[in-house]
């Protein structure tokens, strides 16, 4: 088996959530982010959100991805969203949508973060913007939005190669 391989298998749904982020696990309608990871978490969230500039309101920041479902595997990351409403900027919204972006990027590049031996990953996302995930946890109010559910999922092979060869 090719690694390209090993690491798609390894996205495959799991009987539980991750018992290195979460406290009940197998009980979704039960489960909340252990304290620590949380923590954690929203310190690094507040260090992306200053790094976004002082004057930003700052609606939610979310948990996404494999994390929050499922489908987690030693080569899932936390891809954190802050939620932010452009709109608060005007007719400039789509200016700071781009450098809201860039400043992601370098972010994400300068920093090396992990918690519990995974990456971070920080997005600043727009609150009409449409992001799907079948698992969607609120860090800054300790709360599913969406709770995840088992289901087979199908995974965008390019996609996935695309990230792992980053």
């Amino acid at each position: 088996m090719n690694s390209f391989q090993k690491i798609l298998d390894s996205f495959s749904v799991k009987d539980t959530l991750n018992p290195k982020v979460w406290e009940n696990p197998k009980e979704p309608n039960k489960a909340v982010m252990i304290p620590k990871v949380r923590k954690a978490l929203m310190r690094i969230a507040e260090k992306f959100i200053e790094n976004l500039g002082h004057d930003v309101f700052v609606e939610d920041i979310y948990l996404m991805g494999s994390l929050a479902n499922y489908n987690w595997s030693n080569y899932s990351d936390f891809d954190l969203h802050v939620i932010v409403d452009l709109s608060q900027f005007g007719e400039d919204s789509d200016l700071y949508k781009e450098l809201f972006d860039l400043k992601k990027q370098v972010f994400n590049d300068k920093h090396d973060i992990k918690v519990k031996g995974y990456d971070v990953e920080l997005y600043a996302q727009d609150s009409t913007e449409k992001h799907i995930s079948t698992g969607e946890y609120s860090v800054k109010n300790d709360e599913w939005i969406r709770e995840p559910k088992k289901q087979k999922i199908e995974i965008d092979d390019e996609i996935l190669k695309e990230k792992v060869e980053t």
